[in-house]
C-alpha cells in the first residue's frame, strides 16, 4: 500500500509503539499541557496543511490514554 504523504494524523507520542504507521503521523504530547515538543509538532502540522495536505484530528485531544493501575490504553472518558 503506497504511503499518501498528505495524509498525517495528529497523534500522541505514546502511538510511536505502530512504527508502521509513523509515516502517517506527527506525534505530540497531548497529555501533558505545555510540554516539551508540543510547539514543533503544531508547526509541522501548520506546515502540512499549508502545503495543501489533509491533517486528522480526533476530538477533545485525547484518544485513549493510560490509567495508573494498569498499562493497557484505554479509551478517554469526560
Amino acid at each position: 500500500m503506497p504511503v499518501r504523504e498528505w495524509v498525517k494524523i495528529l497523534a500522541n507520542r505514546r502511538s510511536q509503539v505502530f512504527a508502521g504507521l509513523s509515516p502517517w503521523f506527527i506525534f505530540t504530547e497531548s497529555l501533558t499541557p505545555g510540554a516539551q515538543g508540543n510547539l514543533s509538532s503544531l508547526w509541522r502540522c501548520h506546515q502540512h496543511l499549508l502545503a495543501g495536505g489533509l491533517l486528522v484530528v480526533f476530538p477533545a485531544r485525547r484518544v485513549s490514554m493510560q490509567r495508573a493501575e494498569s498499562s493497557e490504553l484505554q479509551d478517554y472518558q469526560l
